[in-house]
């Protein structure tokens, strides 16, 4: 099937089962995949950011496979500003899995402790990159503040570039 190893799917295919599991019409399932696809967007703090990174060796993880993954990126235009990109569908990995942290910093030729890694899910991005040897930044956005006093936490990427900076940076509570 199109489960990893370790049973995961991509949202693509998920999404493909649960229309399929209704009976829907496959020309609906291929035109909503379509839709969907034609929607991928930046947020508006992204490529700033990226532009202000521009003297760092940048990567992405994620819990994708690199079929849709690498194609989001490049439709976006964003992939070529990253030396690695992991997908868990394509590694056997899924976040938090430590692992799929330790082959990335391996890949970038980074030690996991010199290695700034910033995620949108608490307990997968910020906490599981904390667990692995990272440092863990939690961008939260709309979310409502978590408890996490081990990693750091920033509202938009435009926060970013102080927390990387700052020493004395906020914890997830208070912020």
């Amino acid at each position: 099937g199109a489960e990893d190893a370790k049973g995961f799917l991509d949202k693509s295919h998920v999404f493909l089962r649960v229309l399929c599991a209704f009976a829907v019409n496959v020309h609906l399932i291929r035109g909503s995949l379509t839709a969907y696809e034609r929607h991928w967007r930046l947020y508006d703090d992204v490529l700033d950011c990226l532009a202000s990174l521009r003297e760092h060796a940048l990567g992405v993880i994620t819990n994708g496979v690199g079929t849709q993954q690498r194609p989001k990126l490049e439709s976006m235009g964003i992939l070529d500003r990253f030396s690695v990109v992991t997908c868990s569908g394509d590694v056997g990995w899924h976040k938090p899995d430590r692992r799929v942290f330790l082959h990335t910093c391996a890949q970038a030729g980074f030690a996991p402790a010199d290695t700034v890694y910033v995620g949108d899910r608490l307990e997968v991005d910020a906490i599981g990159a904390t667990m692995a040897g990272l440092n863990g930044i939690w961008l939260r956005r709309d979310q409502p503040p978590g408890d996490a006093p081990q990693v750091r936490t920033i509202v938009t990427l435009k926060d970013l570039n102080r927390c990387l900076m700052s020493t004395d940076v906020e914890r997830s509570t208070t912020s």
